[in-house]
This record gives structure tokens, sequence and C-alpha cells, in this order.
């Protein structure tokens, strides 16, 4: 069972937390041709994990003034004794007032995993096309042409820097989303900073929100030349510095760090935990705890105090019914992960519901079909798509997740996947996970094909859900919720039966 739902999110981060261009009142307008780089360290807490290389060049096209920015960022982790390698690509055209032209982004994850996405504007309107398992798929939508490129986050500052006490808002095309954010920018005063090498400078502060990202906080440090030395994030204790190639390039040597094992949450040997009914659990969490765990059909959520809540979690079998809505058709139908129309994704779906018509039947063999089929249990790949999956039949708990679901909705049954923890007797606590649910009977019934039991016990803990039908490089949304309870969330069992 994986413990790492939390992968896809990281590239996101290290998009938005590291892209800092030099920003300084000063800077002259740089004559076309001329390109201006700068390198970030990435540490994640005091653990060196990778680097980011950026460059912005000014050209001339059509006698207009385009500003090129290209972004690379290359991360390995180590989770649960396994190495992970993710490199993430952005490149971004936009014209002088920042108003994007085009974008291109690649995501790889070796061995298993690349997806890349690119867009161009045209009049009013934007051409998507996403590329996955070697697949392109394009899109249309309409488009506001005020609406900013990624990298005017960092451009924004040096074409007017922010005043003392003052905040700015607009709004930027985020390609991990595959949507239009707001950004909002606020001076937050002087403040002396210690750099990657000790040496201490005072720099003016600047915090960034994102409307997509509910609670994420990024802090920028911009010293008195203008250049952003110092970026950190509230999630995942995420931090850039801006150093030199050499610096930047130094070697990562893995040791000290596990983004598996370093976000378990502790709860002592649970018996029974994924065959009990009913369980009863006393959570405390560095926030409001009532809004950072839902209610629901197996969840009902007694507040105790504003960081305290009891959670009562109650199994949902296969076979029982239910008086939830019927959901949407996009619960049936294929998407950028959930690739139906491979065909592998076919086969399997087919081989694995031969003989069943029933469809509690269909999903319950599903379940146990994608259990044994998925051999190869490892660590490696953040997120790969159904098809990724169906051909190299490798993964951990998200492979598992996403072949299920797609299985499902070749099934024509209506399916989701969900973000939460769930509990290891190996590890005796809970850690990031996810697995899926299946409309069935009126209501959506967990599984979980990292197990093949026929359904769960009280041993997961749901935090979202998501229908991956957004066409975006990476869901990144669907892994928000969990993120901000990593390392902040403790659990005390009061029952389990």
């Amino acid at each position: 069972m994986s413990r790492r739902v939390l992968l896809s999110l990281i590239a996101f981060l290290l998009i938005l937390a590291s892209s800092r261009t030099p920003a300084s009142a000063q800077t002259p307008k740089k004559p076309s041709g001329e390109k201006k780089e700068s390198w970030q360290a990435i540490f994640i807490g005091k653990q060196r994990v990778g680097f980011a290389h950026i460059t912005v060049q000014t050209i001339e096209r059509d006698g207009k003034q385009i500003i090129v920015c290209d972004n690379l960022n290359q991360m390995t982790i180590t989770r649960f004794g396994f190495s992970l390698r993710m490199s993430v690509v952005q490149s971004s055209e936009e014209d002088s007032e920042g108003n994007m032209l085009s974008f291109k982004l690649s995501i790889d994850n070796p061995p298993t995993s690349k997806v890349e996405s690119e867009g161009r504007i045209k009049g009013d309107q934007l051409t998507m096309t996403t590329m996955s398992a070697g697949r392109p798929k394009v899109t249309t939508e309409a488009w506001d042409s005020t609406v900013k490129s990624p990298a005017w986050i960092d451009r924004a500052l040096e074409v007017e820097p922010l005043k003392a006490g003052e905040s700015r808002q607009f709004r930027m095309y985020d390609p991990q989303m595959s949507k239009v954010a707001t950004i909002t920018l606020k001076h937050a005063g002087k403040e002396k900073i210690k750099l990657l090498d000790g040496s201490e400078v005072e720099c003016d502060k600047v915090l960034t929100t994102h409307s997509m990202v509910p609670g994420l906080k990024i802090t920028s440090y911009v010293d008195d030349q203008g250049e952003t030395v110092k970026t950190s994030t509230n999630l995942l204790d995420m931090t850039t510095y801006t150093v030199s190639k050499e610096e930047a390039l130094k070697a990562i040597s893995g040791e000290g760090l596990d983004l598996g094992m370093d976000t378990v949450i502790k709860t002592g040997l649970i018996k029974n935990a994924h065959n009990a009914t009913k369980g009863v659990y006393k959570v405390t969490i560095d926030g409001n705890a009532a809004e950072a765990i839902p209610a629901g059909p197996t969840q009902k959520i007694k507040s105790l105090s504003d960081t305290e809540i009891e959670l009562t979690v109650q199994a949902i079998k296969p076979g029982t019914k239910g008086d939830e809505p019927q959901p949407a058709s996009d619960y049936l139908s294929s998407s950028r992960f959930l690739d139906l129309e491979d065909p592998n994704v076919r086969k399997l779906a087919a081989e694995g519901a031969a003989g069943k018509m029933d469809p509690v039947e269909t999903a319950v063999a599903l379940e146990k079909f994608v259990a044994t089929r998925l051999k190869n249990k490892n660590f490696s790949t953040a997120l790969a798509t159904a098809s990724e999956v169906a051909r190299d039949l490798a993964g951990d708990c998200t492979e598992h997740a996403v072949l299920l679901a797609a299985l499902l909705r070749s099934n024509k049954i209506p399916a989701r996947v969900v973000i939460g923890f769930v509990y290891a007797d190996s590890l005796e606590g809970l850690g990031g996970h996810m697995w899926t649910e299946a409309y069935l009977n009126g209501q959506w019934v967990p599984l979980d094909a990292t197990l093949g039991k026929g359904g769960i016990g009280v041993g997961h803990i749901k935090i979202a859900d998501a229908d991956l039908s957004e066409n975006s490089a990476a869901p990144v949304a669907a892994f928000v919720p969990i993120i901000h309870l990593l390392g902040k969330t403790k659990l005390e069992v009061l029952s389990v039966e």
C-alpha cells in the first residue's frame, strides 16, 4: 500500500515556488536576444532534493516584443526506500504586458509516466494539445486576452515593484491545472533572513496566494538589488535558494529524508482495521479539524474543539443500498488519466468482468482482478494513466486506483478515485493513499485494489474524491486537501468493532 499521493502536487509546487526570476525596480529593458538566467537549489526541510534553472529572453516577432521564459525543475526523493525522480519543464511566451501567448509543459517520471501539454492563443481561443501514452488530445476553449502567463508572477514585480503594504491581484493561466487562477501578491514588510551559505541579508517580504490551491502560501524574499534570493512554501516545508550553477547542481545524497516514512501518522496497532465495520477516532489537526475531514456516508464528524474532532468511520460493503443522487456522466467518461479507449484497458476490462452480469459482482471481481494482476508493486511512479498501468501492470496505490476506476467505467459502472489515509500494520500508522469508489445500488461504495477484499473496513479515512476528468497535465487540485494534513495530524484510536 502506498503512502504517497502527495507527489502530483510536488510537481506543481516546484513550478510555482521555484520559478522566481530576478525582480528589480532598476532592471533596464532588455534588448531583443539577450538572455538572463538564474539557478535555485530545492530543499524539503533540511534535505536537498533538486534544482531549478530559469531563463528569460526577449525576442522580436512580427515587429512585437515577445518574452520567452523556460523553467526546468528536477527532483529526486525517497519513498519507503524507493527512489523517485521527476523532471518538470515549463515554457511560456507572453507579450510585453504579460498576456499569455503560448505555453508548453512536460512532466517526466521515468521509467513509466510522461505527460505533456501545450497551448497556443489565437484571437479569442485557446487550443490545447495534451499527450499521454503517445496519444494526443486536442481541445479548444474561449480565451480572455488579458489573462497573464505563468511567468508574469515574477515579471509583475520587475515592471512595477510592490510598495510597502501594497497588495495586487491578477489572473494567470496555470498549465498544471489547465485553469485560470487569481494570484494575489502582498508586500509584508522587511525581514532579515539567512541564505544557504550562512550569510544574512535584509529583504522585502512578498506573500503570494493562489486561488485554485486554498491554503497554499508562498513567501519570497527580495534583496536590495531586486533579486529574489529565497522562496518558501507552507506545504511540505519546501524552500528554494537562488545560488550559483555549481551550487545548484551539487549531488543529492537522498539520505535523511523519506517522504513515505516521514509523513506517517502514528497510531499504534489497530487490530482488524480492514475487516471491522465501525471505528471511532479522536483526530487532532493543526488547523480547523472539522473543515479538514469531510463528513459523508462512511464518515461522521463530532466537533470537540477548533482543532479536535471525534471521527466515526462506518464501513459500507458492496450490495447494500443507499439514496445518494445519480452521478453525472463525467463519472462514466474517458479522460486523460482514465483513457478508456486504450486497447489494453479494454482488454483488461473485459477479462476482469468475464461472466459477470450484476454490477455489484462485476465491481468486486474487478477489484480483486486488479489486485492480482498488478504484480510489480513499487513506489517509483508518481501518477500513471490507466493505459500506462494496463501496459506495465506495475505501480502502487495510485496505479491500482486509476486502473480500477477505468475498468469500472469501461463496464458502465460510474467510478471515481478517493484521496485520503490508510492504516498499515507494518507501520502501525496511517499514510497517504488513493483508492476507488464505484456507484452501486444508489451509493458510492469504497473499493481498494491494493487489498482486493471486496470493499474496505475502517482503516481508510477519506479526505477528497476526484473524477479525474480535468484535461490537465496533473490533477493537482484533487491532491491539495491531503497535503495540508501531512505532518500536522494526530490520531488516537477510541474503539474498533
